[in-house]
């Protein structure tokens, strides 16, 4: 696995767009679309900031939050006595459906969203940096080494190559 990793400015950014857009769709008629975004959300930054894809992490969101719904809802009409066993029972097949279903949309959702978050990292995350450490935007270049900190006095100089 990759090493964990953290968000850049930019990224973050986009994760607001991307909630905001989730839930703007919930007032429309478009709300399954934007409750099925919401859903898979969750598990793609968890897995991202673990240092995955977001992909797998996305795909257990997106498949484990409408199974878990959908089984406290057969719970709880079994209990209020709406259901009987038996009807119960054979509400099972469509857990089966419910997740092949989830499964396949989350797979695209966070797959998307992975793509996403490439272009948000820009190059520097298909290509190495041969120039250095980057953060925020500020590069080191090697004819501009860093600066360093001398330990006895605490001030920072310049070195020459």
């Amino acid at each position: 696995m990759i090493a964990p990793r953290q968000y850049t400015l930019g990224e973050l950014m986009g994760l607001v767009a991307l909630c905001g857009l989730g839930f703007a769709l919930l007032t429309t008629g478009l709300a399954m679309l934007g409750a099925g975004l919401l859903v898979v959300l969750p598990g793609f930054v968890l897995g991202r900031v673990r240092g995955g894809t977001g992909i797998v992490g996305g795909m257990i969101s997106g498949c484990a939050l409408p199974l878990i719904a959908a089984l406290v809802w057969l719970v709880i009409d079994f209990r209020i006595g709406t259901r009987s066993a038996t009807e119960a029972l054979n509400a099972l097949p469509a857990f089966y459906m419910i997740f092949v279903i989830c499964l396949g949309w989350s797979g695209i959702v966070s797959s998307l969203m992975y793509a996403v978050d490439l272009q948000f990292q820009g190059r520097s995350a298909l290509v190495p940096d041969r120039h250095g450490p980057s953060d925020a935007g500020i590069r080191f270049l090697p004819d501009e080494p860093a600066p360093t900190a001398n330990a006895s006095t605490g001030r920072t100089r310049r070195t020459n190559r």
